[in-house]
Protein backbone atom coordinates (compact mmCIF):
# COMPACT_ATOMS: atom_id res chain seq x y z
CA UNK A 1 0.00 0.00 0.00
CA UNK A 2 1.09 3.49 -0.49
CA UNK A 3 0.76 6.17 1.80
CA UNK A 4 0.71 10.00 0.78
CA UNK A 5 0.94 11.92 4.02
CA UNK A 6 0.22 15.53 5.26
CA UNK A 7 0.39 17.31 7.93
CA UNK A 8 -1.62 20.03 8.29
CA UNK A 9 -0.61 23.79 7.55
CA UNK A 10 0.37 26.33 10.53
CA UNK A 11 -2.57 27.56 12.40
CA UNK A 12 -2.52 30.51 14.68
CA UNK A 13 -1.25 28.03 17.90
CA UNK A 14 1.18 26.23 15.84
CA UNK A 15 2.81 30.11 15.98
CA UNK A 16 2.38 31.11 19.34
CA UNK A 17 3.83 28.15 20.51
CA UNK A 18 0.48 26.39 22.01
CA UNK A 19 -0.14 22.60 22.09
CA UNK A 20 -3.62 21.49 19.92
CA UNK A 21 -3.92 17.88 20.55
CA UNK A 22 -7.94 17.97 20.11
CA UNK A 23 -8.15 21.21 20.48
CA UNK A 24 -8.66 23.48 17.17
CA UNK A 25 -7.34 26.85 15.87
CA UNK A 26 -8.07 28.60 12.81
CA UNK A 27 -4.98 28.28 9.51
CA UNK A 28 -2.61 31.69 9.21
CA UNK A 29 -2.39 32.68 6.01
CA UNK A 30 0.82 30.99 5.87
CA UNK A 31 -0.97 27.82 6.46
CA UNK A 32 -3.29 28.48 3.55
CA UNK A 33 -0.44 29.08 1.18
CA UNK A 34 0.47 25.77 1.98
CA UNK A 35 -2.16 24.14 1.07
CA UNK A 36 -2.85 25.95 -2.21
CA UNK A 37 1.29 25.02 -2.82
CA UNK A 38 0.20 21.24 -2.28
CA UNK A 39 -2.78 21.64 -4.88
CA UNK A 40 -0.48 21.21 -7.94
CA UNK A 41 1.08 18.33 -6.84
CA UNK A 42 -1.96 16.07 -6.14
CA UNK A 43 -3.20 15.38 -9.21
CA UNK A 44 -0.14 13.56 -10.09
CA UNK A 45 -0.58 10.96 -6.72
CA UNK A 46 -3.08 9.52 -8.68
CA UNK A 47 -4.80 8.26 -4.66
CA UNK A 48 -7.91 6.01 -4.79
CA UNK A 49 -8.93 7.74 -1.47
CA UNK A 50 -8.69 10.72 0.24
CA UNK A 51 -9.07 10.65 3.87
CA UNK A 52 -8.75 13.67 6.90
CA UNK A 53 -8.88 14.09 10.11
CA UNK A 54 -12.85 15.33 11.37
CA UNK A 55 -11.17 18.37 12.97
CA UNK A 56 -11.54 21.31 11.84
CA UNK A 57 -7.67 22.88 10.98
CA UNK A 58 -7.20 19.42 9.13
CA UNK A 59 -10.09 19.22 7.17
CA UNK A 60 -10.20 23.05 5.97
CA UNK A 61 -6.22 22.38 4.87
CA UNK A 62 -7.63 19.37 3.30
CA UNK A 63 -10.61 21.32 1.38
CA UNK A 64 -7.90 24.23 0.06
CA UNK A 65 -5.38 21.16 -1.04
CA UNK A 66 -8.24 19.25 -2.55
CA UNK A 67 -11.41 21.07 -3.68
CA UNK A 68 -13.79 19.61 -5.12
CA UNK A 69 -12.40 15.88 -4.07
CA UNK A 70 -14.34 13.23 -1.72
CA UNK A 71 -12.34 13.66 1.41
CA UNK A 72 -12.98 10.89 3.99
CA UNK A 73 -13.43 12.01 7.28
CA UNK A 74 -12.55 10.27 9.91
CA UNK A 75 -12.34 11.29 13.83
CA UNK A 76 -9.73 8.33 14.10
CA UNK A 77 -7.46 10.24 12.77
CA UNK A 78 -7.55 12.80 15.37
CA UNK A 79 -4.20 13.90 17.13
CA UNK A 80 -3.50 12.73 20.32
CA UNK A 81 -5.25 13.63 23.31
CA UNK A 82 -3.03 15.57 25.66
CA UNK A 83 -5.12 16.10 28.27
CA UNK A 84 -4.62 19.14 30.78
CA UNK A 85 -1.76 20.39 28.25
CA UNK A 86 -4.13 21.35 25.60
CA UNK A 87 -4.47 24.62 24.80
CA UNK A 88 -1.39 25.62 26.73
CA UNK A 89 2.19 27.09 26.20
CA UNK A 90 4.46 24.15 27.15
CA UNK A 91 7.65 26.65 27.98
CA UNK A 92 5.79 28.82 30.41
CA UNK A 93 5.40 25.48 32.53
CA UNK A 94 8.60 23.45 32.54
CA UNK A 95 7.39 20.21 34.42
CA UNK A 96 4.38 20.38 31.79
CA UNK A 97 7.12 20.56 28.94
CA UNK A 98 9.67 17.50 30.50
CA UNK A 99 5.86 15.62 30.64
CA UNK A 100 5.38 16.27 26.96
CA UNK A 101 8.82 15.05 26.01
CA UNK A 102 8.57 11.82 28.04
CA UNK A 103 5.96 10.87 24.12
CA UNK A 104 9.39 9.69 22.72
CA UNK A 105 10.37 7.12 25.69
CA UNK A 106 7.14 5.77 26.96
CA UNK A 107 3.58 5.17 26.50
CA UNK A 108 1.71 6.65 28.51
CA UNK A 109 2.70 10.42 30.11
CA UNK A 110 2.44 11.73 33.42
CA UNK A 111 -0.48 14.25 32.20
CA UNK A 112 -3.44 13.62 33.60
CA UNK A 113 -5.89 13.20 31.10
CA UNK A 114 -3.91 12.18 28.07
CA UNK A 115 -4.18 9.36 25.96
CA UNK A 116 -1.33 6.85 25.46
CA UNK A 117 1.35 6.33 22.11
CA UNK A 118 -1.17 2.46 22.28
CA UNK A 119 -4.50 3.88 22.19
CA UNK A 120 -3.25 5.88 19.44
CA UNK A 121 -1.89 2.96 17.54
CA UNK A 122 -5.26 1.33 18.14
CA UNK A 123 -7.18 3.89 16.41
CA UNK A 124 -4.24 3.51 13.65
CA UNK A 125 -5.21 -0.64 13.28
CA UNK A 126 -9.01 0.78 13.08
CA UNK A 127 -8.51 2.85 10.28
CA UNK A 128 -6.18 1.02 8.06
CA UNK A 129 -8.70 -1.87 8.74
CA UNK A 130 -11.42 0.51 7.09
CA UNK A 131 -8.43 1.31 4.14
CA UNK A 132 -8.13 -2.55 3.59
CA UNK A 133 -12.14 -2.75 3.51
CA UNK A 134 -12.54 -0.10 1.38
CA UNK A 135 -9.53 -1.85 -1.11
CA UNK A 136 -7.72 1.42 -1.62
CA UNK A 137 -3.91 1.21 -2.52
CA UNK A 138 -2.97 4.42 -3.19
CA UNK A 139 -3.77 6.74 0.10
CA UNK A 140 -3.77 10.28 0.60
CA UNK A 141 -4.19 11.26 4.07
CA UNK A 142 -4.18 14.74 5.96
CA UNK A 143 -3.23 14.44 9.41
CA UNK A 144 -1.75 15.41 12.38
CA UNK A 145 2.28 15.26 13.83
CA UNK A 146 1.99 13.25 16.15
CA UNK A 147 -0.52 11.22 14.92
CA UNK A 148 1.65 10.84 11.86
CA UNK A 149 4.56 10.08 14.16
CA UNK A 150 3.04 7.01 15.70
CA UNK A 151 1.69 5.85 12.08
CA UNK A 152 5.00 5.51 11.08
CA UNK A 153 6.36 3.88 14.05
CA UNK A 154 3.53 1.33 13.51
CA UNK A 155 4.09 1.14 10.18
CA UNK A 156 7.88 -0.05 10.40
CA UNK A 157 7.30 -2.23 13.58
CA UNK A 158 9.12 0.45 16.31
CA UNK A 159 6.96 1.10 19.44
CA UNK A 160 4.58 3.61 19.24
CA UNK A 161 6.29 6.12 21.37
CA UNK A 162 9.44 5.30 19.72
CA UNK A 163 11.90 8.56 18.72
CA UNK A 164 12.96 7.24 15.49
CA UNK A 165 10.63 9.72 13.54
CA UNK A 166 10.38 13.69 13.85
CA UNK A 167 7.77 14.77 13.66
CA UNK A 168 6.45 16.47 9.85
CA UNK A 169 6.36 20.04 9.51
CA UNK A 170 3.29 21.82 9.02
CA UNK A 171 1.83 21.48 5.24
CA UNK A 172 4.58 18.89 4.02
CA UNK A 173 4.14 16.16 1.78
CA UNK A 174 5.90 12.63 2.24
CA UNK A 175 5.49 8.86 1.20
CA UNK A 176 5.35 5.51 3.03
CA UNK A 177 5.21 2.39 1.39
CA UNK A 178 4.05 -0.77 2.58
CA UNK A 179 3.92 -4.43 1.76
Amino acid sequence: MQFYLVRHGQTQWNQQGILHGQLDSPLTPQGRAQALALHGQLPALEVDAIFCSDLRRCYQFAQLACPNQNLIQSALLRERHFGQLQGQILSQHPLWQQAYQQRFTQDQLAISGSESASAVSTRIDLWLNQVQRLGAERVLLFGHGEWLRILQNRLSGEFPWSNRYPLPDNGRLFSLRTD
